[in-house]
């Protein structure tokens, strides 16, 4: 069975930026950028690839720009 995690990493910043635009429709620009700054900081969100267990794979999201991780139970023991 394999298992598709999505993850914290995304590919750029402005990865970022597009992903959670849909989360904070109606916050003014600034507060945005607070907002995606103050998740930056906190290590919420990550720009870059994640490191992946042996026997893991992967993969980058084309709408999201966002890493997935996918396992299969051998992988996980």
């Amino acid at each position: 069975m394999k298992t598709i995690t999505g993850t914290n990493h995304f590919e750029s910043l402005s990865a970022v930026y597009n992903y959670y635009s849909g989360y904070c429709p109606n916050m003014r620009e600034g507060d945005y950028s607070e907002y995606i700054r103050e998740k930056l900081k906190r290590k919420e969100v990550l720009v870059g690839k994640p490191n992946i267990k042996p026997g893991e794979k992967l993969s980058l999201h084309q709408e999201e720009r966002r890493y997935f991780i996918t396992s299969s139970e051998a992988a996980k023991s």
